[in-house]
């Protein structure tokens, strides 16, 4: 299969520059997305792209600032999409969008960097109208900052709304704040600590305590606030890191349905869930020699839940309350989590 690249740069002056690309491209399906447990082999046909786009760059040295924009268009034919099984889309995926950069560098030892994109994901098939995990927005900034030749930190914001799962539904718009710092002891070992805080919309089912668009009063933001710190070593064989973290996620929201003695569905929504999850991870690659490579990695966890929480139900036939239960969770292990992991293995390189 063929595919090609062509690209066109004009400078319009010493600072702005136009450019214009066009490119094809060719995914053919894994060996993995061709193969259904279920269904047996599966006969993909190869992904094919188009993709299009027409910018500019402007960059400032006096000022130390960089500014570029761009529109783009793509189309996606014969995609692999997954939904409980990998399958042929129908129709094609038609993306357009804009992006816009910019790069700010104060002095020597402070910079920043934002950016924001939209994009517009459409498929032509009435059952999946939009493409799945793109956000439509998506804002991003940053601040870099170097104190001396030891210490340096990075603080984050990034905010994104507008996307939907393989099953078309609207994903929680999220807001993340990140920071760190690291200080190097010396060539070889490195110390660092980093937080952030994590902001994220109820789930769309709970808004709703039914179907008769009744808004759940208490439905609020989920919270997740994690704290890390850690330690690093590397001289060119030994390539080792230990880190402890600390996370709280707050109103942690899903939802249950049951029947009742009658048949009927009832629908219990839990909010309030809180959980904290600590623990301590280690990884080690180390070089044996020219030919072994050792790969191991720990990972001890303590994951509780550290509150009780209520549920509340909806009989779905009759729209009436089933009323409210406890969930006494208060110190129980979080399931489908694993507490302690441990691995171990080995990299046979033969030839260079």
């Amino acid at each position: 299969h063929n595919s090609h690249r062509a690209q066109i740069g004009y400078d319009i002056s010493k600072n702005l520059r136009f450019k214009l690309s066009n490119a094809t491209g060719y995914r053919p399906p894994s060996l993995y997305e061709g193969n259904n447990l279920k269904g047996g082999v599966l006969k993909l046909k190869p992904e094919e792209t188009t993709n299009s786009e027409i910018g500019f760059d402007y960059k400032n040295f006096n000022k130390q600032i960089t500014f570029s924009g761009s529109y783009f268009t793509g189309d996606i034919d014969n995609e692999i999409a997954y939904s409980s099984g990998y399958y042929q889309g129908a129709g094609k995926t038609e993306i357009q969008g804009y992006e816009l950069l910019a790069k700010k560098y104060f002095d020597d030892k402070i910079s920043s960097f934002s950016s924001y994109t939209f994009t517009d994901s459409d498929k032509n098939s009435s059952s999946s109208p939009k493409g799945s995990l793109v956000p439509m927005h998506k804002f991003s900034t940053s601040l870099n900052y170097t104190i001396n030749e030891e210490l340096n930190g990075h603080l984050s914001l990034t905010y994104q709304e507008k996307a939907y799962d393989t099953s078309m539904n609207e994903l929680p718009a999220f807001t993340l704040l990140n920071s760190s710092i690291n200080y190097k002891l010396n060539d070889n070992m490195r110390v660092y600590a980093s937080g952030g805080y994590f902001s994220k919309q109820p789930i769309f089912d709970n808004i709703f305590l039914n179907y008769v668009n009744d808004i759940n009063p208490d439905a609020a933001n989920q919270t997740v606030t994690a704290a890390e710190v850690g330690y690093g070593y590397f001289d060119g064989k030994v390539n080792a890191s230990v880190n402890a973290y600390y996370t709280v996620w707050g109103n942690r929201q899903y939802d249950q349905s049951i029947q009742n003695d009658q048949g009927q569905d009832i629908l219990y929504i839990f909010d309030g869930v809180s959980q904290t999850h600590s623990g301590l991870e280690l990884e080690l690659d180390a070089k044996l020699n020219k030919l072994l490579t050792l790969n191991a990695m720990a990972s001890l966890g303590n994951w509780v839940y550290s509150s009780d929480f209520t549920a509340t139900g909806t009989n779905t036939d009759t729209q009436e309350s089933e009323g409210s239960l406890t969930i006494y969770g208060d110190g129980l292990k979080v399931g489908d989590a694993a507490q302690t992991t441990l691995s171990a293995g080995f990299v046979l390189t033969p030839i260079n």
